[in-house]
C-alpha cells in the first residue's frame, strides 16, 4: 500500500524544491552572467538584481519548510481537497509558457523590442483583448521601455532586426 503525503510534507518538499531551484540559478547569475570589468563598487553590475531575487526565493523556501515542519510537528493536519487544474487551463498555460520559452529563445537574435512586442501582442491577442487597444499598449510600454533603459539608464540592448 502506497503512503500518501499529507499537505505539510508536500509543502516540505515544494519548499525544498524551491531551494535547490534558487541555489543553481544564484549559481548561474553569480557565474555565467558577463560583467563590464570596468565597472567597480558594490551593487552596479548586471548579477546583483537576479541575484538579489534568487537569495529572496531561497529565504522563502527556507520559510516554506520551518513553517510546514513546525505544523507537522504540533500535529496539524491540512483536510482541504485540492483539485487537478482543468484540461482547458493546463492548454492555456502550456500555450503561454510555450511563447515565453520561444520569446527567450529568439530575444537575442531578432531583438529585444521586437520579440517583446510580438510577445505582448500575441498574449492580449490570445487572452481576447480589442487588437485596437492591445496594439496601443504594445506601443506605450515598447516607447516607455525605451526610454527607461536606453535613455534613461542608458542600458546597452541589441537593437538587431534581422526580420528586415
Amino acid at each position: 500500500m502506497k503512503k500518501q503525503w499529507n499537505g505539510n510534507q508536500k509543502n516540505m518538499a515544494c519548499g525544498a524544491a524551491t531551494c535547490l531551484t534558487a541555489a543553481m540559478l544564484f549559481y548561474y547569475s553569480r557565474t555565467r552572467i558577463k560583467v563590464n570589468r570596468f565597472i567597480t563598487g558594490f551593487g552596479t553590475d548586471a548579477r546583483t538584481v537576479p541575484a538579489a531575487v534568487y537569495a529572496f526565493m531561497f529565504f522563502l523556501g527556507i520559510c516554506l519548510i520551518l513553517t510546514a515542519a513546525g505544523r507537522e510537528r504540533r500535529g496539524f493536519e491540512n483536510t482541504k481537497e485540492y483539485k487537478w487544474i482543468p484540461k482547458e487551463n493546463l492548454k492555456s498555460m502550456g500555450i503561454v509558457i510555450f511563447s515565453i520559452v520561444v520569446y527567450a529563445l529568439l530575444v537575442r537574435e531578432v531583438g529585444f523590442f521586437v520579440m517583446s512586442a510580438i510577445l505582448m501582442m500575441f498574449l492580449f491577442c490570445y487572452t481576447k483583448v480589442n487588437v485596437r487597444m492591445a496594439a496601443a499598449i504594445t506601443v506605450f510600454v515598447e516607447i516607455a521601455l525605451y526610454l527607461i533603459f536606453v535613455v534613461v539608464l542608458k542600458v546597452p540592448i541589441t537593437m538587431d532586426v534581422l526580420l528586415i
